[in-house]
């Protein structure tokens, strides 16, 4: 039988038969639908891996959609997430949110969901932070939001706040807002551009000022 690894982390993870568990996991070449047998048998040896967050490499059988994992080793823990109830509850956000965005080229998807994950577990981190950087992210990955500096009507740069198109997510200066437009104060503009061009441990070092 064919075999394949894979590295990623497991988004969902649901009941199958008496036993076994199907589960999603997010690689860089997107989705991969796989099978946990007996997993939910007492003492299981891989009812680590076939849960959400566990994130590693994973021995499959079978190249198509739920091919059955022989063998798994962690990466990654995650799992201690779940001693901060915020951080656990936004961790599930992100997963679900990387399972219905994914494509067949989602390597940088999974690098933001890793080094998202990760400071998460840093011990007094401001979540919105962290909150604030992914979505900035996820929606320049989208092609929604892909420069926060310039207007989309007249190209010239934005300041003193913009304004954002409810419908297509655009910029606009004030000069060029459409009537529908939704208001972006000052602070929260530049902490959003500040997102949009840093590494998140670069805006970690940074806090927000109050209000974004």
């Amino acid at each position: 039988m064919e075999t394949q690894k894979i590295n990623g982390i497991v988004l969902s993870a649901s009941k199958y038969k008496d036993y076994d568990a199907l589960c999603s996991i997010l690689t860089e070449n997107g989705i991969k639908k796989v099978k946990f047998t007996g997993v939910r048998r007492p003492k299981a040896k891989l009812a680590f891996a076939a849960q959400p967050f566990c994130c590693g490499e994973f021995l499959l059988a079978g190249a198509n959609d739920y091919a059955v994992v022989m063998q798994a080793s962690q990466t990654e823990d995650f799992y201690s997430l779940a001693s901060n109830y915020d951080a656990f509850v936004f961790g599930a956000q992100m997963l679900k949110i990387a399972g219905k965005i994914a494509t067949n080229d989602s390597k940088e998807l999974l690098e933001l969901l890793l080094v998202c994950l990760s400071t998460l577990l840093v011990p007094e981190i401001d979540l919105i932070v962290v909150e604030n950087y992914f979505y900035t992210r996820i929606l320049q990955l989208l092609g929604v939001w892909g420069d926060f500096s310039c207007c989309t009507v007249c190209g010239k740069k934005i300041e003193n706040g913009a304004i954002v198109s409810a419908d297509s997510g655009a910029l606009f200066c004030k000069n060029c807002a459409p009537d529908d437009g939704v208001a972006i104060s000052s602070n929260v503009f530049e902490h959003l551009n500040f997102c949009a061009n840093n590494s998140l441990s670069k805006i970690v070092a940074n806090q927000p000022t109050d209000g974004v």
